[in-house]
């Protein structure tokens, strides 16, 4: 039989080759709490990359341009994230129909970043020079001294950041980056690096009762680092040096926009025992979780951030009977055990990193369906 040549245009061929890297720089197994990352991603290749598609194109055909869409999404790496559906076959979505709702991703996501599309310089850059000089003039950032209670600031600030980390962990079922934004670093005098973390859509209470504890929707921390080396990639990923409070020089706190900043240390605290709380009830709800109750619930987030498209579009943003009838009565199948088998003996070892980056993109690239003549 004779072999045909994997063929894809580039743009599309870089995604592919950026979630192989993705998958082969992550030591060990995938994330296995709360749910099996290929798991999910089975459930959602099958039940929403076609209503991806379906509501893009609907949008187009009243008029939307593609920066009217992409601002319906909020921040790139939560557009970012469906783009791991290229594990598992387009199905009736391959080919051209398969590229175009990828290249439309991908077009979301430059509506965003002004530069380095693919984050391969380690940065997320969504604000210009102007942006970051207008951030530092206006705002009364606060800057730490090397003092015992600048020492306890540092610890607070890091233990913030670790826990809304954490929460956005749990409220996604492990998908955090569709719940916050990371972007920077952006390289100010000497050798200090502003960094801006955006926690947003907090209170996912259609979808989690307990989250509207939360003490606020969108939480952001803006923070002056030194001497440090910090990455972030594609999906918002975050790569150091080394331990980040350490090198932390200046920061603020705002709740919901700019104009609210937290300033006092107790307010931060009361902030962050807020935030643990409601991790706590978390926890509580989900103790007796079965997987496809978390895997109904990935779902439901996915079809939620869609929820600015569809009433735009005069529709209902829940998932249909057919998702749910789905979830409750499939499992995944055998495309789910090939892919986990190729990833095991990749994890394995048993072949180098050129050939294993190879065996993945030609996967993906299967999987959307373009080939040569």
């Amino acid at each position: 039989m004779e072999t045909r040549e994997l063929y894809m245009p580039d743009d599309i061929k870089k995604i592919c080759e950026i979630d192989a890297q993705h998958i082969l720089d992550d030591r060990g197994q995938p994330p296995l709490w709360p749910l099996m990352v290929e798991i999910g991603a089975w459930y959602l290749n099958k039940c929403f990359l076609p209503v991806l598609c379906e509501t893009i194109d609907d949008l187009k055909k009243i008029g939307k341009s593609k920066g009217e869409i992409a601002n319906l999404f909020k921040a790139p790496s939560r557009i970012s994230y469906p783009m791991h559906q290229i594990h598992y076959s387009f199905g009736e979505l391959k080919g051209s129909r398969g590229v175009g709702i990828l290249r439309d991703l991908l077009d979301f996501i430059e509506f965003f970043r002004r530069e380095d599309l693919f984050c391969e310089k380690g940065q997320n850059i969504l604000w210009s020079k102007d942006d970051v000089d207008k951030t530092l003039k206006t705002l009364d950032l606060i800057y730490l001294k090397n003092d015992e209670k600048s020492k306890e600031i540092r610890k607070i600030i890091g233990k913030l950041n670790t826990t809304l980390w954490l929460y956005t962990e749990l409220i996604t079922a492990g998908h955090h980056s569709i719940c916050h934004e990371f972007h920077g670093p952006y390289k100010l005098n000497g050798n200090r690096w502003l960094v801006v973390r955006e926690y947003y859509d907090l209170n996912l209470s259609e979808i989690w009762p307990f989250s509207q504890k939360i003490p606020a929707n969108k939480v952001i921390t803006i923070e002056v680092y030194e001497d440090v080396v910090i990455k972030f990639d594609f999906f918002n990923h975050v790569e150091s040096s080394s331990d980040l409070p350490s090198h932390l020089v200046a920061f603020l706190i705002s709740l919901e926009n700019f104009d609210t900043p937290v300033k006092e240390l107790q307010n931060i605290k009361t902030i962050l025992e807020s935030v643990i709380e409601c991790i706590s009830a978390g926890n509580k709800h989900t103790s007796s979780f079965r997987e496809s109750d978390w895997v109904t619930k990935l779902v439901e987030l996915y079809f939620w951030c869609l929820k600015p498209h569809r009433l735009l579009l005069g529709d209902n943003w829940q998932p249909s009977s057919y998702v749910y009838d789905f979830i409750r009565e499939r499992n995944p199948d055998q495309e789910f055990n090939n892919l986990m088998e190729m990833v095991g003996q990749i994890k394995s070892g048993a072949f180098r990193y050129e050939k294993a980056m190879s065996m993945l993109v030609n996967h993906y690239i299967a999987n959307i369906g373009m080939w040569g003549d």
